[in-house]
């Protein structure tokens, strides 16, 4: 990235922060990736004038050859970002045959306003005054948000780390207990390894700040996904909500929570709050099309799915989904195309090939359905595999017992995914078997 002696920007209600990669809205990080960060902070270095599209990936890309559509891509998420309507462009203007212009008036900070901006960040955002610690937990929080086994490892080495420099560092706790929590579902970790470390971190931050939305937010996680308490669940999200209005994952995992006991309006409420405040989230943007999906709009959910992979169209849990909506509309090849480059994407993980072994048995391809039931109970040998995700393939497959079977199994491994067990159109095939009821009773659905 090019650098120049101002680092801090202003323009409308947004903040941006080269040499910390950040950009804030009234005060709130908005999520970008890498490279749509360069992009808009070239764009914004050089407002006022016309970018062209040949000096855009010079710029931003010197080393790699890169299609125009990638460039078209990012402009594409930074209007969604900053909240432009489809003819509302009041930050980037398409100058056609040309390129592209900023054209918001851009407030330079010198450097008495731009250390009054990081005193104002450190107050809102940091809850530290250590910078490398800082920049130590944003890194944390990029990986968390790719959702695969390798990020949530690197989350949880940058939560420590930043921990590790500034031991008082509430957030960075919070940080670690949210990674800790997704790790039974992405990262071959048995739930009850991984959920009391979140639980202990999550406490460590209320000691270090009571008042401190975030940490509610995850036990609330934990309360739902791993206790299967949802009274405590509902008590530690509208906590979190009361306290800081404005935190989307708090409405996220809440909404996520709300669609498991088959509160669907109140689900797709919450998440679509949850949008609203972080509309560039992935997992956000996944996991409405998720309520969609378990609500059974099937149509809605499809084109949910659809937008949300045309800012990541290889996001695995996105292609999960769509796949799954496919089956329902009886679209079983494209199906097992969605499954399939999950599995690619995600290096085969085993949410992913359960799906595609469902999608496999449904479109009658059984013999390779039951080699996917092989890998998975192959890697459980060596790993935590998920039981629940194997009765998926058995369910597919018509083998009603063994999905069952399994099924008890994921229960006695407090399986993160037995949260959707009421409501996944995939066993519907097993709801009359007197053994599904018991589950539901176990999993207090």
């Amino acid at each position: 990235m090019h650098t120049l002696p101002t680092s801090c920007y202003e323009f409308g209600s947004f903040r941006l922060d080269a040499t910390r990669s950040l950009l804030l809205r009234d005060g709130e990080q908005v999520s970008l990736s890498p490279k749509t960060f360069e992009t808009l902070l070239l764009l914004v270095r050089e407002a006022g004038r016309v970018l062209r599209k040949e000096e855009f990936i010079a710029r931003i890309w010197p080393d790699c050859f890169v299609e125009e559509g990638n460039l078209t891509q990012h402009i594409f998420t930074l209007r969604k970002a900053l909240g432009e309507g489809p003819t509302d462009h009041r930050y980037i203007v398409t100058v056609p045959g040309q390129g592209y212009r900023f054209v918001a008036p851009v407030r330079e900070l010198a450097a008495t306003d731009a250390g009054a901006a990081v005193r104002q960040t450190d107050h809102m955002e940091r809850h530290t005054g250590n910078a490398e610690a800082f920049q130590a937990y944003l890194r944390g929080r990029y990986f968390w948000n790719k959702r695969t086994v390798e990020g949530l490892h690197k989350a949880i080495e940058y939560f420590e780390q930043a921990i590790a420099i500034d031991p008082a560092y509430a957030l960075a706790f919070v940080g670690l207990s949210d990674a800790y929590n997704l790790l039974a579902g992405h990262g071959g970790l048995y739930p009850q390894e991984t959920f009391p470390k979140a639980r202990a971190a999550a406490a460590r931050a209320l000691e270090i700040d009571a008042s401190l939305a975030e940490a509610h937010a995850s036990l609330g996680f934990i309360s739902y996904r791993f206790d299967w308490n949802w009274t405590d669940s509902e008590r530690h999200f509208k906590r979190a909500i009361a306290m800081k209005p404005a935190y989307a994952t708090a409405h996220h995992w809440y909404g996520e929570s709300l669609a498991a006991t088959g509160r669907a309006d109140d689900s797709l409420a919450e998440l679509a709050r949850a949008q609203e405040l972080d509309p560039l989230s992935l997992p956000i943007n996944t996991d409405l099309g998720q309520s969609l999906y378990f609500a059974r709009r099937y149509d809605e959910c499809a084109r949910q799915l659809e937008k949300t992979l045309e800012m990541d169209r290889d996001f695995p849990r996105a292609l999960v989904l769509l796949g799954a909506v496919y089956e329902q509309q009886g679209r079983h090849m494209e199906a097992i195309e969605m499954s399939s480059r999950a599995v690619k994407m995600s290096q085969s993980n085993p949410l992913a090939l359960s799906a595609l072994g469902h999608a496999r048995a449904l479109a009658g391809q059984l013999h390779e359905a039951r080699r996917i039931v092989c890998d998975l109970q192959r890697f459980a040998t060596s790993r935590y595999v998920s039981a629940y995700n194997i009765a998926v393939v058995y369910a597919g497959l018509g083998e009603q017992s063994t999905a069952l079977d399994y099924l008890e199994q994921a229960v006695g491994n407090s399986d993160v995914w037995l949260v959707w067990l009421k409501l996944n159109p995939r066993f519907d095939g097993l709801r009359e078997d007197p053994r599904f009821d018991a589950l539901l009773r176990r999993v207090n659905l």
